[in-house]
């Protein structure tokens, strides 16, 4: 850990005249702990360092047998945080100096000490590092073949269970926009995949938009249904859903034939003269660049509607449109492979459930929901879209969230 710290300074806190004495050797400075238990001894030693004048703080646990790199984790704005790959304690901690912020470690502190740096008012950044996650806690953890005697991974341990350098990066909430426009293939596409967000957003006031890209004509495993009745059936839904997250926007189709969603410049012009009229703050549109991806109309919408905001922004795009042009502040992808924006959405799960229930048609084909007096499937419905959520959550930790990818440089 003290070489993976190279080249911030070093200081190790500790009780033990040998620590203290190995420490010194190998370069880092020493503050003594004054007993009190860890949380003490972390406290104490970020207040020795806050008075000699370090912006930052990044604390790091000596039992991380794989660290490579701290650096890579230490001195940005807000709060970074590290969690073991059980997603419940803290390996590594960066928090400015100086704030008050009150270590909490032990079982579940990751998620304490996300709630403190949000009390704090501090911007949260989680890194997922497979070097940092490794942590040494229980006789488990020294289990034969993993560690030999110094607690350093033998090559065996690294055969059967590599940890690579690779990292990921999560940030935690947007300031709640003034206005958002969600772009979707499909009726129901944006209360699976930002629709707790939505509901989030305009109950602090967010007016939100929907545009869906085709008309849902092909959302019905009945080969005999009318599929114009089946169109307006499912128009009548969506606005139902958008009233359900608290809507005070427009609902918007454009009118495409479901599954055949086509990338061209008539769709693109029309989509960006939509956004320049609702002008929204956040952009949320399907990831075009998922891997395998099976329904056209995913991937196409998600390619309209990056190309859309670029088209928007820029006054050469469709000057026949006779509207200013507008660029976003962000724009966040669902769907995305590699996340690295995250909503807490905590208090908000009921809601996107409700929403998502008001697309009635869709109970068998994407719910698996018999009909409305189905109680068992409904309650299996609500269970599994809930642990969806929970289980984004546990990314960044938060009880609750919805995760993106977020373009920044619009």
């Amino acid at each position: 850990v003290v070489s993976a710290a190279h080249p911030l300074p070093v200081y190790v806190v500790c009780e033990d005249d040998e620590v203290a004495a190995w420490a010194h050797a190998h370069g880092a400075g020493v503050i003594r702990s004054p007993g009190g238990g860890l949380n003490a001894a972390v406290e104490h030693g970020v207040s020795i360092l806050t008075t000699e004048g370090y912006p930052f703080v990044c604390v790091a646990h000596g039992d991380l047998p794989d660290a490579r790199d701290l650096s890579a984790v230490a001195g940005t704005e807000g709060a970074t945080f590290v969690p073991d790959r059980h997603g419940d304690g803290t390996n590594v901690a960066c928090v400015p100096a100086g704030v008050g912020f009150r270590f909490a470690y032990g079982p579940g502190s990751f998620a304490r000490h996300v709630a403190e740096a949000r009390r704090l008012g501090l911007a949260v950044r989680v890194v997922h590092d497979d070097t940092l996650s490794w942590d040494i806690d229980t006789s488990d953890d020294l289990r034969a073949g993993d560690v030999n005697s110094a607690g350093m991974p033998t090559d065996a341990a690294r055969a059967w269970a590599p940890r690579t350098s690779k990292a990921s990066t999560m940030h935690l909430d947007l300031p709640v926009p003034r206005r958002a426009l969600a772009i979707a293939a499909h009726p129901d596409d944006v209360e699976f995949q930002c629709g707790a967000t939505f509901a989030k957003w305009a109950a602090h006031g967010c007016q939100l938009h929907h545009l869906i890209c085709t008309d849902g004509s092909k959302g019905s495993w009945d080969p005999n249904i009318d599929t114009a009745e089946l169109v307006a059936t499912r128009a009548v839904e969506q606005r139902k859903a958008a009233d359900a997250l608290g809507s005070t926007g427009e609902v918007r189709f454009l009118g495409a034939i479901d599954g055949e969603l086509e990338q061209n410049r008539v769709a693109v012009g029309a989509i960006a003269r939509i956004i320049r009229e609702l002008r929204p703050d956040v952009v949320l549109a399907h990831d075009p660049w998922r891997r395998w991806r099976l329904h056209p109309d995913h991937r196409n919408a998600g390619f309209l509607a990056c190309d859309a905001v670029v088209a928007a922004r820029d006054p050469h795009f469709f000057p026949e449109h006779g509207l200013a042009p507008h660029r976003p502040a962000a724009m966040l992808l669902f769907e995305s492979e590699e996340p690295d924006h995250a909503e807490d959405v905590t208090g908000y799960e009921a809601a996107k459930v409700r929403a998502l229930l008001a697309h009635v048609s869709q109970f068998e084909t994407t719910m698996y929901i018999a009909d409305g007096d189905d109680a068992a499937g409904l309650e299996a419905f609500d269970t599994h879209i809930r642990r969806e959520l929970a289980a984004q959550g546990r990314l960044i930790g938060v009880a609750s969230a919805e995760t993106f990818l977020r373009l920044r440089d619009l």
